[in-house]
């Protein structure tokens, strides 16, 4: 019976951090600070109460699904705050009138596509 309990309650913060990381996804795109940190309040929450489930009832087969659409939701959550990081960057440094850089972290002869002879 208790077995029972804890694959409902697995179950149900499962589909919490499901919903939450659609909400985070929401909040990164409009920028929402104040929002993402309450977010991030939340998600530690329900990670320690994971964390705690799992030790009673680890996920099975039966949560795998629900486990993969959550690391895809993290991962898409990823993209977007970098893409959120680098948009505010490149606001800021607009802002401040200093020269825009480029996005990527790659030295600038490495993008322009510098080429080295090593033959001599």
């Amino acid at each position: 019976m208790q077995a029972e309990a804890h694959k409902t309650q697995l179950k149900a913060t499962l589909e919490e951090l499901l919903r939450l990381h659609a909400e985070e996804a929401l909040a990164l795109r409009r920028l929402a600070r104040d929002e993402l940190d309450a977010l991030t309040d939340r998600k530690l929450s329900l990670w320690e109460q994971l964390r705690a489930i799992c030790v009673e009832c680890p996920p099975g087969p039966d949560e795998r699904d629900a486990l993969e659409r959550i690391r895809r939701a993290a991962l898409h959550n990823q993209i977007l705050l970098h893409h959120a990081r680098d948009a505010v960057r490149t606001i800021l440094q607009s802002a401040s009138g200093q020269p825009l850089s480029s996005p990527s972290n790659r030295p600038s002869a490495v993008q322009d596509g510098l080429r080295v002879d090593f033959r001599g």
